[in-house]
């Protein structure tokens, strides 16, 4: 665009003609018409389609092309990882909330876009475009949704299975191993303090002597 707008800024040549694209489709150039550089664009799918456009017509294009970058680098920077972000805590919540009957791609980015949004929307943080993601982006999410499930089950086998205590396992008396029942009696047979008798149960004996 520096290029074409430079050259249209020149002084007119009469009879001066520069190419500055030729394809399959269009051609662009330059010539003079009417004492003024213009940039001619021409059609060749289309015979006689062909636009002039002059120095104001470019500078006002050059205005649109700093706008139409400034969009793009702002979406980049802020917007895409927002989206991502977003993508991953929709996956999130299909994971914990949403049973999976056949894993096949094509079912789940189905399952994904038949979700009502409202359920999601408080799993999200920020801006929420979870609409245009559910419409746009339902496949991406459920191959990320379906990611998910195979970590989240390869996590669960790397879990090795808790085995029944070994007979000779010595348990701290603290830990109630067999419940309240042993406990009790351990306090009453081996404990420091002997069973405890009524004494007018014996008295009968002292009173019958010799």
């Amino acid at each position: 665009m520096g290029n074409i707008l430079s050259f249209i800024l020149e002084k007119p040549q009469k009879y001066k003609r520069s190419l500055f694209l030729d394809t399959d489709s269009v051609t662009i150039s330059s010539m003079v018409y009417q004492g003024e550089n213009m940039l001619v664009m021409e059609s060749k799918i289309q015979d006689g389609c062909c636009i002039l456009l002059n120095r104001s017509d470019l500078l006002k294009l050059q205005d649109l092309e700093w706008t139409v970058f400034d969009i793009i680098d702002r979406k980049t920077k802020i917007v895409k990882p927002l989206i991502i972000q977003q993508i991953n805590q929709i996956a999130s919540y299909l994971k914990r909330n949403i049973e999976v009957v056949t894993r096949t791609l094509e079912d789940m980015t189905n399952c994904v876009k038949s979700i009502n949004n409202i359920f999601i929307t408080s799993y999200v943080i920020g801006d929420n475009f979870t609409s245009q993601l559910q419409l746009y982006a339902a496949e991406h999410i459920a191959q990320r949704w379906l990611d998910e499930l195979e970590k989240y089950e390869e996590i669960a086998s790397d879990i090795p299975p808790m085995s029944p205590p070994s007979p000779n396992t010595v348990y701290d008396v603290n830990d109630h191993p067999y419940g309240s029942l042993h406990i009790r009696y351990i306090d009453e047979n081996d404990g420091p303090y002997e069973p405890q008798y009524n004494i007018t149960e014996t008295s009968n004996f002292d009173e019958a002597g010799p």
